[in-house]
């Protein structure tokens, strides 16, 4: 009952609604596959072993056999990344509350930010679930050590924790991240010690934590000692340090991390029709959280000191620390594009900001925050709502063509695929093409057998022919042929209404079957000849 009425007391029950609505196509998304998921579903526990070895992280590949055996194999992950997602921002909650410089509101709305932040839409796939597990338990270790600060510091505890973040490294971006663990340390060292100067203030730091400043340092170097990628993997997530080319990847998260987002955010609020209802639900259910919170924060105007500190540096270094580590091995966070993976951290830092930027409208009109904050709110569940709705039709799409290739006696009898994609800009998310080992993934599927290889080009046969001996890439016993030529469409006969998506949404979580033989006339395959290719090339030209 006492930790029911924590929950209440602290609008936890409020956080959860609003993010089970903007995850709620996340959550119906049953057996979706997605980019590197097909080097995991339908693959032989020793390829996985065998993959995640030459990654270095060998115990991963144990991890994935293990949840491959829950289920079908594919919601397990769905789940674990939802409620990791979820707790990570329970656990932040805990971690600001112990600085006391932050009002229960305050938390209330920097947590809703973060959950609900229109970034890493890539956590749909199964290959990043790790990544949201694993930050989770680096927000634990981190919960843990708030408690252990302000406590009689017990030294299991403390190895506890050290051991905790030590295996979070795993996700190396990590190592950057700490910085802000070291931070807090400095702080809580400060508001227990604040009589003492700067240089006694220092002192006490770092022999008094000096295991905790020392840990990235000793993973880094067990790591890159026991270890190291090989084979596929050698060379993998290396430092290719640029100054010059760092400053500017930087520079482009800015944009490509916090300005974009927020507006392909608001520019979401038109595209769907639910967004009406959801700006009703969050205006009642800020309305009702705001209520519970007896303490307001001081105005903008008579604070700007105080929310300059508090607000806009922790949001400007947590957004650097973030991005730096994927910047640095040059992979730019980016929104629109499986890239977006390389935007986990970032939500923290953004919840800080866009909190910042609501509370300094106040010197507009005294009303505007709340208004600014309740469209901000919504667009962003409307847009990661639309995100993942559009990685579930993805999926309906994908399986359309799975059925499409089983019944295909062109594929029984051929092993060599040229295809033309006109999925990709209409359908495929961030209009990708789907690469070699999805759609292989896809024909073993259909035939249970990796005996076939459909690539783009004719020139990529060749290229791509080098990754046969891996197995996880679908198509290991393969045996080059004449290519067969087609084009890959959606069947604009059977066009998807809303009424038609209601019903294939409805079908794929209770009718499975009504499901799988309505799914099949969203695509069509057309089987050309070498000279129909070059003909439709010219014409797009």
């Amino acid at each position: 009952m006492k930790l029911i009425n924590q929950w209440r007391d602290s609008g936890f029950h409020y956080l959860f609604g609003l993010y089970c609505i903007a995850n709620f196509f996340l959550l119906i998304n049953y057996s979706g596959v997605y980019w590197d998921d097909w080097t995991l579903v339908n693959q032989d526990p020793a390829t996985i072993l065998n993959a995640f070895a030459q990654s270095g992280f060998w115990w991963m590949g144990y991890f994935h056999v293990f949840l491959q055996s829950i289920g079908n194999g594919i919601y397990i992950y769905r789940l674990i990344s939802f409620f990791s997602y979820f707790f990570s921002g329970i656990l932040l909650y805990y971690i600001l509350k112990r600085l006391n410089y932050f009002s229960k509101k305050t938390l209330f709305f920097l947590i809703l930010i973060f959950l609900i932040a229109p970034i890493n839409d890539a956590r749909v796939a199964l290959i990043n679930t790790p990544s949201i597990l694993t930050l989770c338990q680096f927000y634990f270790a981190f919960f843990l050590l708030s408690i252990y600060l302000d406590s009689d510091k017990k030294i299991y505890i403390r190895l506890l924790i050290l051991s905790l973040f030590f295996i979070s490294f795993c996700l190396e971006s990590l190592l950057v991240f700490y910085a802000i663990v070291l931070c807090y340390i400095l702080i809580k060292v400060y508001q227990q010690n604040q009589n003492e100067e700067i240089l006694s203030l220092l002192k006490i730091f770092l022999t008094q934590y000096l295991d905790f400043i020392c840990l990235p340092f000793i993973f880094f170097g067990f790591k890159h000692v026991f270890l190291q990628p090989y084979g596929l993997y050698a060379g993998y997530n290396s430092l290719h340090f640029n100054f010059l080319n760092l400053i500017h990847m930087i520079a482009q998260s800015f944009s490509t991390s916090l300005y974009a987002p927020i507006l392909q955010a608001l520019n979401s609020l038109g595209k769907f029709w639910v967004t009406p209802i959801i700006l009703g639900v969050v205006i009642y259910t800020l309305g009702r959280a705001r209520g519970s919170f007896p303490d307001q924060p001081s105005p903008p105007q008579q604070s700007s000191n105080i929310t300059i500190k508090t607000m806009l540096i922790p949001g400007v270094v947590l957004f650097l620390v973030a991005v730096f580590p994927y910047c640095a091995v040059g992979k730019l966070p980016d929104l629109n594009n499986w890239a977006s993976r390389n935007q986990v951290l970032v939500p923290l830092s953004m919840a800080f900001l866009v909190y910042y930027l609501v509370l300094q409208s106040a010197v507009i009109h005294k009303k505007v925050p709340v208004i600014l904050l309740n469209l901000l709110i919504t667009s962003f569940i409307v847009q990661t709502l639309y995100s993942h709705y559009l990685y579930d039709l993805d999926w309906f799409y994908q399986r359309s063509l799975l059925a499409q290739f089983k019944q295909s006696k062109v594929f029984q009898k051929n092993t060599t695929f040229i295809a033309k994609d006109n999925l990709e800009m209409d359908i495929w998310v961030h209009n990708r093409g789907l690469d070699f080992y999805e759609v292989n993934g896809l024909l073993k599927k259909a035939f249970n057998e990796d005996t076939r290889l459909l690539v783009h080009d004719i020139t990529a046969i060749d290229l791509f022919a080098r990754y046969k001996v891996y197995p996880q890439y679908n198509f290991s016993h393969w045996v080059k042929n004449t290519p067969v030529y087609i084009e890959l469409s959606k069947n604009d006969g059977f066009p998807l209404t809303p009424s038609r998506q209601f019903w294939l949404f409805y079908d794929s979580v209770f009718n499975i079957d009504t499901f799988e033989n309505s799914i099949r006339s969203l695509t069509k395959i057309q089987y050309l000849t070498p000279s129909e290719v070059v003909s439709k090339e010219e014409k797009l030209n």
